[in-house]
């Protein structure tokens, strides 16, 4: 044996943690699940048929054109798929308040939609221009030595 069932499991902090966590997703899941159950595992399991049958080949692919296109690059590719990455989380998740498409959010919250378009493209270009300057700071570094 290699240690007690601490060394193993972990230590009685992280498994409290994990437990907590699994405590909160099921309760989650409960809320999210309760009124209409079926209208939500649908959307939950039409949104998992879409992204691997349609999303996921469709980012690899531009992933491997990309990278066949920028091969001499090396290692600033990377410096380009986070933030980008990042931004098409962002545009996912806020898609419709980014595209104007939700007139529900305005009467119920009182927040107007027409800043979220600008926001997004800020938050995109400082994630593209921080990884930029983090690139420049890299391959500085790497001069000097």
């Amino acid at each position: 044996m290699n240690g007690g069932p601490s060394r193993r499991l972990g230590s009685p902090v992280v498994l409290l943690g994990t437990f907590a966590s699994f405590a909160v997703t099921a309760y989650a899941g409960w809320r999210l699940l309760g009124p209409q159950p079926l209208p939500v595992a649908l959307w939950l399991l039409g949104a998992a048929v879409v992204h691997d049958t349609v999303v996921l080949p469709a980012y690899t692919l531009l992933d491997r054109a990309l990278s066949r296109l920028a091969s001499y690059a090396g290692p600033v590719r990377n410096f380009v798929r986070v933030p980008a990455w990042l931004s098409v989380l962002l545009l996912a998740v806020y898609w419709p308040l980014i595209l104007r498409t939700s007139d529900r959010f305005a009467p119920h919250t009182g927040l107007r939609i027409e800043p979220y378009l600008w926001h997004w493209l800020a938050v995109s270009g400082c994630l593209f221009a921080l990884s930029g300057v983090w690139y420049a700071v890299r391959r500085a570094r790497r001069v000097d030595t």
